[in-house]
């Protein structure tokens, strides 16, 4: 029982820590088909993969008052409207719906661009679009849900 009481335990903080981070890669949340067997990978899934560590849970201080909501739900569905400003390889990114304010954020129009037989983004941009989703999705991890009654941190 100990074991399966230890595993249900590191299940629920792998989905807790993981989803936040999945909801901050824009070929997941545009619903961008992308490896296991699907043309190409994405280049911000990779490239975020091998350059994790460029970010820390100090990169995320300046949004620890965007990142407090009431619950998970809203946690992911907030990070995940932010993450679909930005384009993943097939998708263009929206500046609709986004609930913050975006107006000195980049231009991603012509991040996309076309290579052999699939689009990519350059590793440029896609450090860019890292330098502004990762730190929100560790605050969202470290500081995220406020319940209504509990001081803020």
């Amino acid at each position: 029982m100990r074991e399966e009481n230890l595993r249900a335990e590191s299940n629920t903080h792998y989905t807790i820590t993981h989803l936040p981070r999945r909801r901050a890669v824009p070929a997941h949340v545009h619903l961008d088909p992308h490896g296991n067997g699907f043309v190409g990978q994405d280049s911000y899934e990779n490239y975020i993969t091998d350059h994790y560590n460029n970010w820390t849970a100090d990169d995320g201080e300046d949004y620890i008052q965007e990142a407090q909501v009431q619950s998970l739900d809203e946690l992911f569905y907030k990070l995940a409207k932010i993450t679909k400003y930005f384009p993943s390889d097939a998708v263009n990114g929206t500046t609709s719906d986004i609930p913050v304010d975006t107006s000195s954020w980049p231009n991603t129009e012509d991040w996309r661009y076309w290579n052999v037989n699939e689009y990519e983004i350059t590793e440029g941009h896609v450090n860019t679009i890292g330098n502004y989703l990762m730190p929100r999705s560790l605050s969202d991890l470290q500081h995220g849900v406020q319940p209504e009654d509990s001081p803020s941190n």
